[in-house]
């Protein structure tokens, strides 16, 4: 599983919810609407994917294979190890992820790294704030060391590429992830984010 965080099978598994995004890493399902609003719910409940407005599912791990006939899958195959090349995989993910809301439609996605590395490009949000949010509604949430790395490496080189591209291609962004993300992690911290003290400061 990539990444799996508490070690289940990956058909079950816990997700973040914000703006149609969901983060699958553990059992069940932990749904968070508006980043507060919290319920469990079984992957493969049909009724309760509906219910959620769940119509997409990125799968990533070694035999990653669609479960559910009328779900969108975006499988990926890759293994939850530090020398995974995950990068190679983040453009179709973001895609997957960034066309699902823009349907209005919820996406499943099965991997912390893919999820940290999408609020990257839709914000101007580093990986450490990125993976910090992801913590908040799942504070086992850990990338292993190379995955981070990845991130890391993500960050200083394509990032503002992928930025540009994103725009290029989506145009405007109509969701708000900016504002709710850092309005989460200033409630969570109570304090501000690096970017806001240097807004501050100017």
């Amino acid at each position: 599983m990539v990444p799996n965080v508490t070690g289940v099978h990956y058909s079950k598994k816990v997700e973040i919810h914000c703006s149609n995004v969901t983060l699958g890493c553990g059992p069940g399902w932990m749904s968070t609407t508006g980043c507060s609003e919290m319920l469990l719910i079984d992957a493969r409940d049909r009724e309760q994917l509906a219910r959620n407005n769940i119509t997409h599912i990125l799968s990533i791990h070694d035999t990653a294979a669609p479960i559910l006939q009328e779900m969108t899958y975006l499988c990926i195959p890759a293994a939850d190890a530090p020398t995974q090349n995950l990068i190679q995989h983040f453009k179709k993910s973001i895609m997957f992820m960034h066309e699902s809301r823009l349907k209005g439609e919820g996406c499943l996605v099965h991997c912390v790294t893919l999820v940290v590395a999408y609020i990257m490009t839709v914000t101007t949000l580093g990986w450490q704030e990125a993976l910090a949010a992801v913590k908040v509604a799942r504070p086992c949430a850990s990338p292993n060391a190379g995955f981070q790395t990845q991130l890391q490496v993500f960050e200083s080189t394509e990032l503002q590429q992928f930025r540009e591209w994103l725009k290029e291609k989506y145009k405007e962004n109509p969701f708000n992830d900016e504002e709710e993300i850092r309005n989460l992690l200033t409630q969570v911290t109570g304090t501000s984010t690096p970017e806001e003290n240097d807004l501050q400061d100017a």
